[in-house]
């Protein structure tokens, strides 16, 4: 899956694969993410790091909040 995220003046083009690896523009990493509650409460791990995400979905549109910075 390959998609564009916008952070305020620059585009970031993000690919998915299905063996849990991210590259974001040309730098490689391995994610997992996994439901905490069944609905919108994420554990996000990026490499060694940890972090608590919340997902809204609205139509096309995703409402991420990650570590207190909302992006859409």
């Amino acid at each position: 899956m390959r998609v564009v995220a916008g952070v305020g003046d620059h585009e970031y083009r993000i690919r998915l694969d299905e063996a849990g690896m991210v590259s974001i523009d040309d730098e490689v990493l391995a994610v997992e993410l996994e439901s905490l509650d069944g609905g919108f409460h994420y554990s996000l791990l990026v490499g060694a790091s940890s972090h608590e995400v919340f997902v809204e979905r609205c139509g096309n549109l995703c409402t991420v909040i990650l570590e207190g910075y909302r992006y859409q």
